[in-house]
């Protein structure tokens, strides 16, 4: 029988964890990867197989350069707030800031009312 101490069984054990996890992930990743999300009804129209992996090739196609726009989109939206809110005086601004923080939580007596 062959004899194998103790801190070596440890981390073999913990090798083939860490190894099967990795392979776990990479599985799972790769499903994901080919499996998209079908538009709205598109599941109740009886796609077959076939169909549904090329809606999701199209959509892995697409998804990048939608991600790329929606990116960009959002930094012209927040370029285009800090050039509204330069208009503003100081006290405007101050002012905007309080209206914009949330309200504080109403007593259990005024919501009764």
């Amino acid at each position: 029988m062959l004899l194998i101490p103790q801190k070596t069984k440890r981390l073999l054990v913990t090798s083939i964890l860490i190894c099967t996890l990795c392979i776990s992930a990479g599985i799972q990743k790769t499903t994901t990867e080919n499996k998209g999300r079908l538009p709205n009804n598109y599941g109740k129209i009886g796609l077959s197989d076939l169909q549904k992996q090329k809606i999701y090739k199209i959509q892995a196609e697409y998804n990048p350069q939608i991600e790329k726009l929606e990116k960009e989109l959002q930094n012209l939206k927040d370029k285009q707030d800090k050039d509204i809110a330069g208009v503003l005086s100081a006290a405007q601004a101050k002012l905007l800031h309080e209206l914009e923080l949330p309200e504080p939580a109403k007593s259990k007596t005024e919501k009764a009312k």
